[in-house]
């Protein structure tokens, strides 16, 4: 039967798999990091970075049709990095990632959510990417100036009221003319505004709040 159980019926048990299919339609099925999980230089500098707490919507990659895992760190996180390479240069990777064995997840430790840091820029299974570091066999340490942010970071959502009428959009910008909701896609008012756009008409008041 290619029709699954609708969730939640009384007295029925459903899969945990079947609960991640909602944290997936939620995320638009696209990984992503909410807020937070900010890789930065720990102290003046060690072979340690700390991870500033967050949350992230992470694939499950182990299995067919695994669905998605609600990923959250409430603390910051201080991680030890790779030893230096022996020599010469190497990129490693700051990650995000959930083991979970019940799901064909084999690493170490089984049925959690880690923060790591790994050799090189291959992401594992389940995992996100949360910064990339340059290594050389010289570095005294882990600075500022060696960790790139490669988080994809949800965009910012605002309630737009016109006239009184909410509406969420989601912003990149709080621009009222023109507000970017998608690379490529452009959003204008129509009617509404300090200027309509459209006719130029100055046709009433928009303003924004965060949602």
């Amino acid at each position: 039967m290619a029709i699954e159980l609708p969730l939640w019926m009384q007295d029925v048990a459903f899969s945990a798999r079947q609960d991640r299919q909602i944290i997936k339609r939620f995320a638009r099925s696209e990984e992503k990091v909410f807020e937070g999980l900010e890789v930065t230089q720990n102290g003046v500098g060690t072979f340690f970075v700390d991870v500033s707490a967050g949350g992230a919507a992470i694939q499950g990659d182990d299995i067919s049709d695994q669905g998605m895992y609600l990923f959250e760190s409430t603390a910051s996180e201080t991680i030890e990095v790779p030893p230096s390479p022996g020599a010469g240069t190497r990129t490693d990777t700051v990650i995000a990632r959930v083991n979970d064995a019940q799901a064909g997840g084999a690493g170490i430790p089984a049925d959690e959510g880690v923060i790591e840091c790994i050799e090189g820029t291959t992401i594992p299974d389940t995992a996100i990417a949360l910064a990339e570091i340059a290594r050389t066999d010289v570095e005294a340490g882990i600075f500022t100036a060696a960790i790139t942010d490669v988080r994809v970071i949800e965009p910012n959502t605002v309630v737009v009221s016109v006239n009184g009428d909410d509406g969420v959009v989601v912003l990149d910008a709080p621009d009222v003319n023109a507000v970017p909701v998608a690379p490529g896609v452009t959003m204008r008012f129509r009617g509404y505004g300090p200027t309509d756009p459209v006719s130029g008409n100055e046709v009433g008041d928009v303003f924004f709040r965060e949602a």
